[in-house]
């Protein structure tokens, strides 16, 4: 029986979904591309159908990449299509406790409730001045940027990566948008703002995500992380202490553990000083505010005492799932869409001559594309029928360059079978998403920055997953099933906001090549991450689009700062309407 086991090994069992030819042991993994996996499995569905496997080593993974067929397995099948592969060494980096790769139980119900209470649309609209507000800084941000540059030559310590954007300045424009989404993360969840593209939480936080998509398994692992996924026998104490992969798995686990709590706790300590001596109005509405006061109403009714995190939820776990599902994941998915956008408008330029023309119909006072009298775009403008372009070029950027480019693997709970197809027990199955985004039967020219694909489209992106007519489902960036990503309603508002002031603000123009004369047009490939891609950073002109609108984002952020912040750039009052819809401690205990 054993050697009919090791015999098979890296064969594909019959009735299986067709895929690439297999070798003995192996599998498909030589076959499997180190770098821009995403190409090949485009390829791959190309040549065997919008569902085909792969066998890696033990492994079986079924690609998808039929709009159709994902409606079918990870939504009306989701009961058990919802759980996560074995990706071994991702664990060991996190103790188990990452929620986006918990397998499918209690322990995952209750963080997608708990991370549901603080996501949910009603919640979401309470973090709308968090989102004003950085926004705003951000604008400002690069306004100071062009301002130096003008005053300045480019230092010959500047790095090339710090140059890349065209004009000359000290970060480039993609550290501006890490650090407005990370901060307003960091507002939500912990209660504080990041001011700094160099500050060294955020630095830490894209180091540590690195580390792990390394670990991750799938697609973007790194070999030896991948050889562990798919030989179990390799995973035995004795062997795998020795191995540096293994030790190195370690160290991330210590070092992402040690970089959440750093997170946590302070911002729970914050909370627990601040009772008694500050009424519920007075705290900075944030996840923090909220778990805690969970956690001690449920101690309470234990009779566990006060404060030890023993109740609701632990403090390790809460350390996690803010960590993870919502400071990692959100920052870098709303940055990543930012620069895709603005790669997008620089590689067709049409597209945001269009978008400047629909914005100032709505905030230039003298009609259509005057500049003479006009002013600042705010969040209300979403619900102007005017903006539908706006929310037309949010669709886009998300549907043509999805951050998360295969996402995160589900896996099957028992056998299945869908179209005479066989789908085993414990199977991965990818959600190709760059496959089903650029699908040519879906979408026309899919290739092409076009959001007149989505003039028509009104729905939110809640809205467009949860339709039951997959033709009119808008993308997948923010996957399928139960797994689908929880901060859409979050997402959406801020790249309304962000992409609508970027353009009211600024022209994003070609850079011009000094030793070729010619304009210098961005590699849509050329892109960097693992799990989550961004563009590269590529070459631009940045430049105020009129001096009277320079100096409206000088003004509007120093009325920010002066009525908003305090002294070190936090926030010192906040908003009653921001309690309105802020989920109460009872309603947090309740998810």
């Amino acid at each position: 029986m054993g050697l009919f086991k090791v015999r098979n090994i890296g064969t594909r069992p019959k009735n299986l979904p067709p895929g690439p030819p297999t070798k003995w042991l192996l599998g498909n993994l030589l076959q499997m591309p180190r770098e821009k996996a995403y190409l090949q499995f485009k390829k791959w569905a190309d040549e065997y159908g919008p569902i085909y496997t792969l066998i890696l080593g033990t492994q079986t993974t079924i690609v998808l990449t039929d709009a159709e067929i994902v409606k079918d397995l990870l939504d009306k099948r989701s009961g058990i299509y919802s759980s996560r592969p074995e990706a071994y060494l991702s664990r060991v980096a996190s103790k188990g406790l990452r929620m986006a790769g918990m397998f499918y139980g209690d322990q995952w119900r209750r963080a997608r409730k708990i991370l549901h209470s603080i996501l949910n649309r009603t919640s979401s609209l309470s973090f709308r001045p968090y989102q004003d507000l950085e926004t705003m800084s951000l604008l400002a941000a690069i306004l100071d940027d062009a301002d130096a540059d003008a005053k300045a030559p480019l230092s010959s310590a500047t790095t090339e990566a710090e140059a890349a954007g065209g004009h000359q300045s000290r970060h480039h424009l993609f550290d501006h948008f890490r650090r407005t989404s990370h901060s307003l993360a960091t507002s939500i969840f912990y209660g504080f703002r990041i001011q700094d593209p160099s500050d060294p939480r955020l630095l830490q936080m894209y180091q540590n995500l690195q580390h792990f998509s390394d670990l991750s398994g799938g697609a973007q692992a790194s070999a030896a992380a991948l050889l562990l996924d798919v030989y179990p026998v390799l995973r035995r104490p004795w062997f795998q202490q020795w191995l540096p992969i293994y030790k190195h798995a370690v160290a991330v686990g210590e070092k992402t553990s040690e970089f959440f709590w750093g997170l946590w706790m302070p911002a729970k300590q914050k909370v627990l000083l601040s009772n008694g001596k500050m009424s519920h109005s007075q705290q900075q509405p944030c996840f923090a505010v909220s778990m805690v006061k969970a956690q001690q109403q449920e101690e309470q009714e234990q009779g566990q005492g006060q404060g030890k995190g023993t109740g609701i939820i632990t403090d390790e776990e809460a350390a996690f799932i803010i960590g993870n599902a919502g400071l990692e994941a959100g920052s870098d998915t709303m940055s990543s869409t930012l620069a895709a956008f603005i790669m997008g408008v620089v590689m067709y330029p049409e597209v945001g001559k269009r978008l400047q023309e629909c914005v100032d119909e709505f905030t230039s006072t003298d009609g259509p594309g005057s500049s003479s009298t006009c002013r600042m775009l705010t969040i209300e403008d979403v619900q102007d029928p005017r903006a539908q372009y706006v929310r037309a070029c949010v669709k886009e950027a998300l549907r043509w360059m999805p951050t998360g480019i295969l996402g995160l693997p589900h896996a099957v709970v028992r056998d299945d079978e869908y179209r005479g197809y066989k789908i085993l027990k414990d199977s991965s199955v990818v959600l190709n998403i760059w496959g089903i985004n650029t699908d040519g039967n879906r979408y026309k020219d899919p290739h092409t920055f076009n959001p007149d694909r989505f003039i028509h489209d009104t729905q939110t992106s809640s809205q467009a997953a949860l339709n039951p007519n997959v033709a009119e489902r808008d993308h997948y960036t923010f996957g399928a099933g139960r797994r689908i990503c929880q901060g859409l309603h979050v997402a959406d508002d801020f790249l309304f906001l962000g992409i609508a002031r970027l353009m009211w603000a600024f022209n994003f123009d070609r850079a011009i090549n000094p030793q070729t004369g010619k304009e210098i047009v961005p590699d849509r490939l050329d892109l960097i991450g693992g799990l989550m891609v961004q563009p590269a950073p590529f070459k631009m002109n940045i430049t105020p689009r009129s001096e009277k609108r320079a100096q409206m984002v000088r003004d509007a952020w120093k009325e920010c700062q002066e009525t908003k912040l305090d002294g070190e750039m936090q926030w010192k009052s906040v908003l009653n309407e921001m309690y309105r819809v802020f989920p109460s401690m009872s309603e947090v205990k309740a998810a």
